[in-house]
């Protein structure tokens, strides 16, 4: 099973930083408070490293997900991955606050049903106030997993481009309605 970690530095409201993304195997279920049957499925954890400090230090977690029954059966429909908390909230985040850590340790009790699980996880801030419903990315990756033929692989992550949140705005549009999502800042 693969595992890999990915550095990627970002730059927001003037203040550079680094997030540091790594994808590891769930090799012990309980210590993250997942069910016996997670073993083997992977864990997202990416933190990070910001120089801004109190309300200017606020960024979130905007996650975005598609699944299918194969990864040559072409592009699934996207949805958006909140935290179960956040579930019926108008927000765009699945973690957002100081520097926030983005985790998630996707899995599947029925391991005899192939599922392509891939996700598009960005750092995003509000660029105008550290409170504002106004959302640009600054960093952004991708990772998951591939279940074929009762079999698992492990997707590492891969740095994305930004300019791949626009595919994304559509429906971060339809979802939270009375935000307004932004294209990257060249800055």
């Amino acid at each position: 099973m693969a595992t890999g970690s990915l550095v990627l530095p970002f730059k927001a409201r003037g203040q550079p930083g680094v997030v540091r993304a790594a994808v590891t195997v769930n090799d012990n279920p309980a210590s993250v408070e997942c069910p016996g049957w997670a073993r083997g499925f992977p864990i997202c954890e990416a933190t990070i490293d910001f120089e801004a400090r109190g309300y200017a230090a606020f960024l979130g977690w905007v996650q975005l997900v598609r699944m299918g029954t194969s990864a040559e059966a072409g592009d699934h429909t996207w949805v958006t991955d909140p935290l179960e908390l956040y579930e019926g909230l108008e927000t765009p985040f699945g973690f957002y606050g100081l520097a926030p850590t983005l985790f998630d340790a996707p899995s599947r009790s029925d391991r005899s049903r192939d599922l392509d699980w891939y996700a598009e996880s960005f750092l995003c801030v509000a660029p105008t106030a550290p409170m504002a419903r106004d959302v640009e990315p600054v960093a952004g990756f991708s990772w998951g997993f591939l279940l074929a033929n009762g079999e698992l692989s492990i997707r590492t992550p891969e740095r994305r481009s930004l300019a791949t949140w626009s595919q994304h705005v559509p429906l971060l549009e339809a979802r939270c309605p009375t935000w307004t999502f932004l294209g990257p800042s060249s800055a």
